[in-house]
């Protein structure tokens, strides 16, 4: 079972902040109700909670509305490396910790996949 609760990188606030910015939106409209700071955003051992990042994205759709595309405009903004080497939106202590569970998710994988 997959936790869906579980803390990760503000990488993906950060994309969509940056979307918000695009259309004019600033930050603090973004993070409007979430008890994040842009300038924490760029802390390396920062992390968000899937609700901030669900209302990063209420704030967006309430401040621009539902045009055509601006779901397509965001993904398209997220890549591999969005979160790192391993792809893991959780931040780790360090690389060992992403060798690890990198290590755990190919043994989950069956022979010959």
């Amino acid at each position: 079972m997959v936790r869906w609760d579980v803390e990760r990188s503000p990488m993906s606030v950060q994309l969509l902040v940056g979307l918000g910015a695009d259309h004019g939106l600033p930050a603090r409209a973004c993070l409007k109700s979430t008890g994040l700071a842009e300038e924490g955003l760029r802390d390396t051992g920062a992390t968000v909670s899937p609700r901030q990042e669900l209302t990063v994205i209420a704030n967006l759709l309430k401040a621009l509305g539902d045009p055509p595309g601006l779901g397509l405009e965001a993904g398209i903004r997220y890549h591999l490396t969005t979160y790192g080497i391993w792809g893991s939106p959780v931040p780790g202590p360090d690389v060992r910790f992403h060798a690890d569970r990198g290590a755990g998710s190919r043994r989950a994988v069956p022979p010959g996949a």
